[in-house]
């Protein structure tokens, strides 16, 4: 019995030392042809490299060749150049015999021939026309368009009959080949241009061409730059060429084996070929190259390809493959059929091990269930519990087994199981499902859902009870219908949406939802619902909320939407993402209540601040206002205007620091109040500026009464009332002075006339002071009411007519001298004379004006200049009328105050005058939009130009 057990043992152990596994056939096929396939690329590599080296071999000696026969043709425009440079004037057969001697058919095919041009300016074309003509009568330079110089074929040779198309042409009236000839000009070395076709050509057979051009240079000019080689050039030699004669004949013979194109440029389109020897339906290889190739400063494109019978034909490589595969395949069936007998005795171990785990598999599956489970005999005896059922009712296994059920689950005792064996051993399938009370260690009950089932054992019934503890869902119930009365009974509006479903239809609203929008929970459910008030109108808060949804996260929101009194009402909104226990969003949960009161209420607070901001900003008195701590928060545009300090540098600064920076701008000579922020001013400070300008302002405090608030500073700019006052108190002293004099005078003459006798001589001559100083009366009084009158109307009664200048002083000429006056007006007057915009019978007074002071102030009579000049003052033409006088002159003081009312230069009186004059010419002159230039000398006399706006310069 021993030996026989040791044998099947050794075999055992011999076959499981050789054993296959299944997956072993399939890694040896691969790793077979994952060798085969690397010796196989690396031979084709190696083979592919040779196959390039030999293409790019042929590339090379393509375009070497090339070279080689550009650089012998522009050997030949240079041995032309040094030709002409040899010689006085190389005449047409040195020209041929020099062309011949380079038998270009033999030497250069594919070349056109050898040409000369001249170069000449548009004045000499004639000339040259008809001295050449005496040899070719026909010639003419071509196109005959006009332009500033020509560049015309004069000799090309041979002279044959496609070459004598060209004779005359002018190359550079075509853009492409002026190009070339301008580069060539320039740098002084050949140039290649792009792509043309040749005037030599006819209607058939049209070749491609190009050109080469040498610049010639006069002898002895300086050819050190390009402005000195542009001045110096005489003309070019040069060689035209149809592509493909030149390039057939220049690569026959290199590029045999290969397919060369040539192009023009950079591109290797069709427009732009040159030359191509590839033929009609030949294949091509992989083999590719492309190269930029410069000639005479122009680019060619030489794309180089090779036929598919240039790679080598290796046909013993293909063994190399074949070899590999064929034994790979031959390992992969043997490993495959030693893999199929070892499964198999693989397979009757796994089925003796299988049924020895099966029952601890069960056992562990039973362990490991969340449920309790638990059998019972037919009476009620608990024969098995798993861990869960255990552990649910708070004792260990072993204490339960052998004990009834009702221990556990009072309410399944022994009679329950009588009950139920009827139907257990009717030999149908039996369960039952119902819900019990279980007791846990300490007497403690919790309610349990029981499902019991029956099956047959050794002819006897064993009951199988599936129990779970619903205590938590119980709880969890309870918990959902409290929150379910809480969102029943809230104030606030809730609507849920099902975020995972098209449209976010509704799935849940309460109560108050109802009650706030007017619509029930049944026309809402199921359906998308918006917030807008108006359909036609922008859906804001829907873009928001498709915005949250589409990012998951919250948001808050203002909506205006219609209520059930169908008028509009203002919700806040706050919706909040409701996720599942996977992190997944599944809802939207909206709350929201009725803020229109608060809306409507912080709209009119915020109408009534825009509308205090605007009288704050619009006002033309500064506001500043300060905190109750004492910082600055606001200042509006007026007081910034007023003291030139910038917003930006007073927000946030102290009322101390804000105080000393007023101080700054204070007038030292003047006492500065204190600033008092605790309490409201009874009567507003004074303060005396002197920066950014000489200002009076009046300071006001206004302080809240309650508690500690904001003060509010008050700013009010009197400096014109004050000034007015001032001017006012001074021109009444004045004007009483200057009215009190002749008054006086008038009082006193008259006074004396009545009360005595007197001759008539003296009569006479108190008449004639009584006269005089009722004129000075009167002119004083028309003068003050004229200046009364002009500044009420700010020139609304002036009637403004385009008129000549002259026109102006001929007036206020004739108004002034009469036939036997001494007094004397030069005129000084162009013979064009401008026009202006003016109020003829005002300008006339204020030149009046200028010329009789002029006569006043001028000492024995001397003469008055009156001149008309035209010049440009703050980008504007201006006619000025200049009055100029050798008398007393100005200083600089009395011409500061040249404008001020009853001012003279001459306080003695002995000249007589109002002092009203030239104030009334400033407010005429200011009117008129016009500018007064004084210039004087003390001693030497004065000039006053009075300047106008010029509307015609065209008027005599």
């Amino acid at each position: 019995m021993t030996a026989g057990a040791t044998a099947p043992s050794g075999d055992v152990g011999v076959r499981q030392r050789f054993s296959i596994p299944d997956w072993l056939p399939w890694p040896a096929l691969s790793l077979g042809l994952l060798i085969t396939i690397a010796i196989s690329t690396l031979l084709w590599t190696r083979m592919a490299a040779v196959d390039e080296q030999r293409f790019q071999s042929e590339v090379d000696k393509v375009v070497a060749q090339m070279r080689r026969r550009m650089v012998a043709h522009e050997e030949i425009l240079r041995g032309a150049a040094g030709l002409v440079r040899g010689s006085e004037q190389v005449t047409r057969e040195e020209w041929r015999d020099y062309v011949e001697e380079l038998n270009l058919p033999r030497n250069y095919p594919g070349i056109l021939g050898v040409g000369l041009t001249v170069r000449m300016s548009a004045a000499d074309k004639a000339a040259h026309e008809a001295s050449v003509r005496k040899d070719v009568p026909d010639y003419r330079i071509r196109p005959d368009t006009p332009r500033d110089e020509y560049h015309s074929i004069l000799y090309l040779h041979p002279l044959n009959a496609l070459n004598l198309r060209a004779i005359g042409y002018d190359m550079n009236s075509e853009p492409t080949r002026s190009a070339a000839m301008s580069l060539a000009r320039d740098t002084g070395d050949v140039a290649l241009s792009g792509k043309v076709t040749l005037v030599q050509e006819g209607k058939e057979g049209v070749q491609p061409g190009f050109l080469l051009y040498y610049p010639l240079y006069a002898r002895g000019m300086p050819t050190d730059s390009v402005q000195a080689r542009r001045r110096a050039l005489l003309g070019y030699t040069y060689s035209p060429y149809r592509a493909h004669d030149l390039l057939g004949s220049t690569l026959r013979g290199y590029a045999d084996r290969v397919v060369v194109s040539v192009h023009d440029g950079r591109d290797i389109g069709d427009a732009s070929l040159l030359y191509s020897n590839a033929v009609a339906g030949q294949s091509l290889s992989g083999l590719e190259d492309r190269r930029e190739v410069e000639f005479g400063g122009h680019v060619w494109t030489v794309r180089t390809r090779a036929p598919a019978d240039f790679r080598s034909d290796h046909v013993v490589l293909w063994l190399v493959p074949l070899m590999g595969s064929v034994l790979s395949a031959l390992l992969f069936h043997l490993l495959r059929q030693l893999a199929i007998s070892a499964r198999a005795h693989r397979s009757a171990q796994a089925m003796t091990h299988e049924l020895a785990l099966s029952e601890s598999r069960l056992s562990a599956v039973l362990d490991t269930a969340a449920d309790g489970i638990v059998t019972t005999d037919e009476s009620g005896m608990v024969l098995t519990m798993n861990r869960s059922a255990a552990d649910m009712f708070g004792r260990r296994s072993d204490e339960v087994i052998g004990l009834p059920l009702a221990r556990l689950l009072p309410g399944l005792d022994d009679s329950w199981f009588s009950r139920q064996l009827s139907d257990a051993q009717s030999g149908r399938r039996w369960t039952l499902h119902q819900d019990a009370q279980g007791v846990r260690a300490g007497g403690r009950g919790f309610p349990v859902t029981v499902s019991v089932s029956a099956f047959m054992r050794d002819g006897r019934t064993t009951y199988t009870l599936l129990l779970r503890d619903v205590s938590e869902q119980l709880a969890a119930q309870t918990r959902m219908r409290l929150h379910d009365r809480a969102l029943e009974s809230s104030n606030e509006a809730v609507l849920i949406r099902d975020v995972q479903t098209a449209g976010y239809p509704v799935v849940y609203v309460n109560a108050a939802f109802e009650r706030l929008t007017g619509r029930t929970a049944a026309s809402v459910i199921g359906q998308p619902y918006s917030y807008a008030a108006d359909p036609a109108a922008p859906d804001r808060v829907g873009e928001e909320m498709r915005w949250a949804i589409a990012h998951e996260k919250p948001f808050t929101a203002t909506a205006e939407v219609a209520g059930a009194d169908g008028r509009h009402l203002w919700l806040a909104l706050s919706s909040s993402p409701v996720r599942d226990n996977d992190g997944r969003l599944t809802h939207y949960v909206d709350v929201f209540g009725d803020i229109t009161e608060r809306i409507e209420f912080e709209q009119k607070l915020i109408r009534r601040t825009n509308r205090l901001h605007t009288v704050f900003a619009l006002s033309p008195d500064g506001f500043v206002t300060v905190d109750a701590d004492g910082v600055i928060t606001n200042i509006n545009p007026a007081f910034v205007r007023m003291t030139h300090i910038p917003q930006r540098e007073l927000l946030g600064m102290s009322a101390a620091e804000f105080e000393r920076r007023m101080r700054a701008l204070a007038d030292p000579e003047q006492p500065w109040p204190e600033l008092q922020l605790d309490q409201s001013s009874e009567e507003p400070q004074r303060l005396w500026l002197k920066l950014p300008e000489h200002r009076v302002v009046e300071r006001s405090a206004r302080v809240a009464p309650q508690g500690r608030s904001e003060a509010v500073l008050y700013f009010r700019d009197i400096t014109q009332q004050f000034e007015i006052d001032r001017m006012k108190s001074e021109f009444l002293s004045t004007a009483a002075h200057e009215l009190r004099t002749p008054l006086a005078s008038i009082f006193g003459f008259a006074e004396l006339l009545m009360n005595r006798d007197y001759d008539a001589t003296a009569r006479r001559r108190m008449y004639g002071i009584i006269h005089r100083q009722s004129r000075v009366l009167v002119n004083l009084i028309n003068d003050l009411l004229d200046l009364a009158r002009i500044e009420a109307r700010a020139g609304q009664d002036f009637r403004y007519e385009d008129l000549p200048v002259r026109m102006l002083i001929n007036a206020a000429i004739e108004g002034l001298v009469t036939p036997d006056d001494t007094r004397r007006i030069e005129l000084e007057l162009p013979r064009a004379m401008p026009r202006v915009r003016v109020d003829h019978e005002k300008m006339v007074r204020a030149l009046t004006n200028v010329i009789t002071n002029a006569f006043k102030y001028s000492p024995d009579g001397g003469p008055v200049t009156l001149s008309v000049v035209e010049a440009s003052r703050h980008s504007k033409l201006m006619a000025g009328i200049r009055v100029a006088d050798h008398g007393i002159g100005m200083t600089a003081e009395q011409q500061a105050r040249i404008f001020e009312r009853f001012y003279r230069a001459d306080p003695s009186g002995n000249i007589p005058g109002t002092g009203l004059g030239m104030s009334l010419v400033k407010e005429i002159m200011d009117l008129h939009g016009g500018e007064i230039e004084i210039v004087s000398t003390p001693g030497e006399g004065s000039t006053i130009t009075l300047w106008l706006p010029v509307m015609d310069t065209a008027t005599t």
